[in-house]
Parts: C-alpha cells; sequence; structure tokens
C-alpha cells in the first residue's frame, strides 16, 4: 500500500511539473521532467524490493510470523536465490 502511495505521489508530481512544462512551451524540459520521475519512481521500487527480500525473516517476525510460519515463508525465496 505504501509503495503505490509513493509511486502515485511521483507520478503527480511529475505530471504537474511536466504540464506547466507543456503549457509553457518548453516540451523539451516537461518530456525530461517525465523521464526524470519515472526513473525515480523506478528506482525506489528497486530499492524496496531489494530491501524487502534482505529483510523478509524480521518483516515476517514484525507482522507476527512465528518461527514456523516464518520459515514456510523463507522457502520460496530460497528457491528464488
Amino acid at each position: 500500500m505504501s509503495t503505490s502511495v509513493l509511486a502515485v505521489s511521483i507520478g503527480t508530481g511529475g505530471a504537474a511539473l511536466m504540464a506547466i512544462r507543456f503549457g509553457e512551451g518548453r516540451k523539451p524540459e516537461g518530456l525530461e521532467l517525465f523521464n526524470q520521475s519515472m526513473m525515480l519512481s523506478t528506482l525506489v521500487m528497486v530499492l524496496l524490493t531489494v530491501a524487502t527480500l534482505l529483510n523478509l525473516e524480521e518483516l515476517s517476525r514484525l507482522l507476527g510470523a512465528n518461527d514456523h510460519h516464518a520459515g514456510e515463508l523463507l522457502v520460496p525465496q530460497k528457491i528464488l536465490a
């Protein structure tokens, strides 16, 4: 949920700035702002994904999983690695 909020916030801000530049007749700057907001969104999501995968066991315990359930949660991660 929080990642969606972050992505929408970046997208909305980027779109508003892009629209302002387009309205001013500065289309190349608007396109550059769009590219920057897309790259920022991608970078943030990749970083959050990596951080989540590296701390999956701690996150599962924080969310209330016991030893048995935390172990089951890590099985798909070990298969992917």
